[in-house]
């Protein structure tokens, strides 16, 4: 009798080695003390190998990565992260804080301006 599994593995992504670096690169632009640089090598590129296409918020304390396609997730970002690291930020600093939507298989990564504004779920779909 053959071996026969009834539960089937979500395939991982290959990560383009192209989008690491460049993220990489981002880290020691924006974070400010690497301890921090943690949030990318520990979550970050574990969600990267089970979400294709995704929207990764960098700031002076770490990352957030969230999938484009959860609507929920980005509705939740705007509404709660965006919202709330504004109320916190000191004002007199400037602020370095980067989104970025990527796809891993691609190495695709291309910056969103004034995503602070408007309509985000808007602003990712058309980016695409």
């Amino acid at each position: 009798m053959k071996n026969v599994c009834i539960f089937k593995e979500k395939p991982e992504n290959k990560i383009n080695p192209v989008l690491v670096k460049r993220m990489e690169q981002v880290i020691k632009e924006v974070i400010l003390h690497k301890k921090f640089h943690r949030d990318f090598y520990q979550f970050d590129l574990v969600n990267m190998k089970k979400i294709r296409t995704f929207a990764w918020y960098v700031y002076d304390c770490g990352t957030c990565f969230f999938p484009v396609q959860d609507i929920d997730a980005v509705r939740s970002f705007q509404n709660e992260w965006l919202s709330k690291v504004k109320d916190i930020r000191d004002k007199k600093m400037k602020s370095l804080d980067r989104l970025y939507l990527c796809d891993t298989k691609t190495g695709f990564m291309k910056e969103l301006v004034d995503f602070e504004y408007g309509d985000l779920l808007e602003g990712l779909y058309s980016a695409m």
